[in-house]
């Protein structure tokens, strides 16, 4: 399903989905800049109390990622519907 020929071209508004997320997946210099400044916020914990934290922020963060990916695949499959419609 997931065609990564550049040649070709994904094969399906699905693909293109899949594909813009594995390519816009990587971590930017805003995250890495916050994970930073939380980090100099945290310094005053523990370091049990500082990986919690860290818990609770990535389970979040994991947990939108994985809702927005979803909510991505679901408006590819409405806009392949209505593709074929045409």
């Amino acid at each position: 399903m997931h065609n990564n020929d550049s040649k070709q071209g994904p094969e399906s508004v699905l693909d293109q989905l899949y594909q813009t997320y594995e390519e816009n997946r990587i971590e930017s210099e805003l995250i890495r800049r916050e994970f930073r400044a939380l980090d100099t916020m945290l310094a005053s914990l523990s370091m049990e109390e500082r990986n919690e934290a860290y818990r609770i922020c990535n389970s979040i963060a994991g947990e939108q990622a994985r809702l927005a990916f979803r909510e991505g695949v679901s408006v590819g499959v409405r806009l392949e519907k209505e593709l074929k419609l045409i």
